[in-house]
């Protein structure tokens, strides 16, 4: 049987209404440097191609087709992907048609051998760089699977887990949850180092301290989570509440922020959401605790990416999916497309089983992941109104 009978193509039916998907309300925008604030509304209600372009992955058959767990997902030239197995610990190409076209990586600690794959980015014009957070490495590899570099992250403590990008000097931006005492009586945030890594690996230094997760005994349940992504020279980082992200230009730009001022979710809503969701998973024993770590706060946006267009994609927080009580699988939703100043230019709702990771020439990849835990990875193309 050849690879192209173990390419899925599911057909999607017609586009969800954003409202059905994520339940948007209204919003505002202010912006600007500290201090200085404007306003805008969204311009445009974006959608996704009613079927992937790509959608690959299965439950039994040729294994250059299943995957174990994704780890990871980057869009390639030429409509091109590259998927990260976090259990096999390899990465594979696939081509525009879901063909596979390369495959590399092993489990190990030799060279082009990992442990933890938790991020691919592409170098222009044919290199991959993954990062592996377990062995603290970064490998870049052709497309076509071959080895080119090797660099080992000589991190000064900590556990360097996010990576955010690359500058164009070549160096490294990567946060990790700095290593203290915590107490589990009282109610605190993580706090994440952020550090700027050269080329070779070598701590530059931390250029900031951010708030991460919020734990008491363990995660609260409409806790944030600390994002950071780059677009350019410019670091954006932000734990979504109130919609403030903190930017840092590596160029030697000074410091400023952007506040995306998105109606917060109602509260008594989202405990309605996640009470329904965890009684739908059989899992409504786990309320009471929850209960016991209520929150009088709640995150506006949960996840945030930068494409290549030099736009934010911030997805609206949603207590079914976003939730630590739940594993945050962050699938689906409403995902807002601001520019770098804040101004809005779109709101994009992606289906409700499919969890956005990249967006690269107007092309959106993630994983999915069907009723019987079958993981794949897909490819939407993006349709501008």
């Amino acid at each position: 049987m050849g690879p192209s009978s173990h390419r899925r193509r599911r057909t999607l039916g017609p586009k969800l209404e954003l409202a059905l998907l994520a339940g948007a309300t209204g919003f505002i925008v202010s912006c600007g440097s500290l201090g200085d604030a404007g306003t805008g509304e969204a311009s445009a209600a974006w959608s996704v191609s009613p079927t992937p372009v790509i959608d690959v992955g299965e439950l039994d058959g040729d294994p250059d087709y299943i995957f174990s767990r994704i780890g990871a997902v980057e869009i390639l030239p030429g409509g091109r992907i590259a998927v990260a197995d976090a259990d096999a610990m390899t990465i594979r190409v696939y081509g525009a048609d879901g063909l596979l076209q390369a495959e590399m990586g092993a489990p190990g600690e030799g060279p082009g051998e990992f442990q933890s794959i938790v991020a691919l980015e592409l170098l222009p014009p044919d290199t991959i760089l993954a990062y592996d957070s377990s062995l603290l490495r970064i490998t870049k590899l052709g497309i076509d699977g071959s080895a080119r570099a090797t660099v080992q992250i000589q991190a000064d403590g900590g556990y360097p887990e996010v990576y955010a990008g690359r500058s164009s000097s070549g160096d490294h931006v990567i946060a990790w949850i700095r290593v203290e005492a915590f107490d589990d009586s009282v109610l605190s945030p993580d706090l994440m180092d952020v550090g700027r890594f050269g080329p070779d690996g070598a701590l530059l230094g931390v250029m900031a301290t951010m708030p991460g997760m919020r734990r008491f005994r363990g995660p609260v349940p409409f806790s944030p989570h600390f994002a950071a992504s780059m677009i350019g020279d410019r670091l954006y980082m932000t734990d979504g509440m109130v919609g403030r992200i903190r930017v840092m230009d590596l160029a030697g730009g000074p410091e400023s922020a952007t506040r995306v001022a998105l109606e917060p979710p109602d509260l008594g809503e989202a405990w309605r959401r996640l009470e329904a969701t965890l009684a739908e998973a059989d899992q409504s024993e786990r309320l009471d605790g929850v209960r016991e770590t209520a929150p009088d706060s709640i995150p506006v946006f949960s996840d945030m990416l930068a494409d290549d267009e030099g736009h934010l994609w911030l997805k609206r927080y949603d207590a079914a999916t976003d939730s630590h009580a739940i594993g945050r699988p962050r699938n689906g939703g409403s995902w807002v497309v601001a520019d770098p100043d804040g101004s809005i230019r779109a709101e994009v709702a992606v289906p409700p089983d499919f969890r956005l990771v990249t967006v690269r020439g107007g092309l959106l990849a993630g994983i999915a992941r069907d009723s019987l835990g079958v993981e794949s990875v897909r490819m939407y193309r993006l349709v501008r109104d």
